[in-house]
């Protein structure tokens, strides 16, 4: 099988482990305090931007993506990376403890880049490897 498709595969696998241990862990303890729920959603989004920003120059030189599906997946990466960078800051801004935990929690909801995101352009960039 193909280097590049075991390692995509592989990355995938990991990824999803990673969404499915850690998300109940994440979700056993709410933070109670403005403070505490600011903290978390700069925590959150900042890992997901570090993950976007390996995972975007990964996409744009992989070699065995089509034309089209690169274009997806980077618009994809690059929307959520936009999202992610706009909600730190408008978690930071946060005045109220009800809007910043709504906000928090959209990181999840709204923007699913571990549970789908990233995982998808894996899939895909396998995908595109094996018919190549």
């Amino acid at each position: 099988m193909n280097r590049t498709v075991i390692t995509s595969l592989a990355a995938s696998t990991a990824v999803f482990a990673t969404v499915a241990l850690a998300g109940p862990a994440l979700a056993a303890t709410p933070p109670r305090d403005l403070a505490a729920v600011q903290a978390a959603g700069a925590a959150a989004t900042a890992s997901r931007i570090t993950a976007l920003d390996a995972a975007i120059p990964k996409e744009s030189s992989n070699k065995y993506l089509s034309a089209g599906d690169r274009s997806t997946i980077l618009g994809t990466l690059n929307g959520d990376l936009g999202a992610m960078q706009s909600l730190q800051s408008k978690i930071a801004a946060d005045t109220d403890l009800a809007t910043a935990k709504t906000d928090v929690q959209s990181i999840f909801t709204g923007y699913r880049v571990y549970a789908v995101a990233i995982p998808q352009s894996l899939y895909a960039a396998s995908a595109d490897a094996l018919t190549d």
